[in-house]
């Protein structure tokens, strides 16, 4: 199967959509499985239910793991490289320029405790935060066979929502500026 080979910013832009259409869609994969894991069913045995709970979490961690790399690439358009390679999504989250990080920072703080002004404990983490707390999900969740436990921070799907919705604001104007005939503009996807 051939795979597209970034050799120029049209490409990176082309790729980037791609990856922000696959976030997206596994988010939204998420969401489905919640749903029905939660909606009461006829016959719905303890395989629907584990579906949902292992099922959901992996989609959404491999979707953050992909949205981030997406905004390393609308932060790096300029270079011809391609994301880290791993699945660390505190490390992807670092590994993104100042601004990029700035605007997630932004779409997603931290909200401090207003009961505890002198004790820094948050009411609710950051994004960073919570992405470190989960930064090896993917790899857990595939092989909760091996795990006592395992958790899923419940603001997550707004942290997806976050990276993805921040990826789209960023992606829409450099595609824009490259179908006006910027520098190297896209081919056909």
């Amino acid at each position: 199967m051939a795979s597209l080979e970034v050799v120029d910013e049209g490409d990176a832009c082309i790729m980037t959509g791609r990856m922000l259409r696959l976030a997206t869609s596994l988010r939204r994969a998420a969401e489905l499985l919640d749903r029905a894991r939660n909606e009461p069913a006829e016959g719905r045995n303890e395989e629907d239910l584990l579906a949902g709970f292992h099922g959901a979490p992996i989609l959404r961690a491999q979707s953050a793991e992909i949205a981030l790399k997406a905004l390393w690439r609308i932060g790096h358009k300029a270079e011809r490289g391609d994301p880290p390679r791993h699945h660390d999504l505190t490390g992807l989250h670092d590994a993104l320029t100042k601004p990029v990080r700035q605007l997630l920072e932004k779409r997603f703080p931290e909200i401090p405790d207003p009961t505890c002004p002198h004790f820094p404990i948050p009411y609710r983490k950051g994004l960073r935060a919570i992405l470190n707390d989960h930064e090896a999900a993917l790899q857990e969740w595939r092989y909760a066979y091996e795990r006592d436990s395992l958790w899923f921070e419940h603001v997550f799907g707004e942290v997806l929502d976050a990276l993805i919705d921040v990826g789209w604001q960023l992606y829409s104007p450099w595609l824009a500026r490259l179908q006006e005939g910027g520098p190297e503009a896209p081919g056909q996807p």
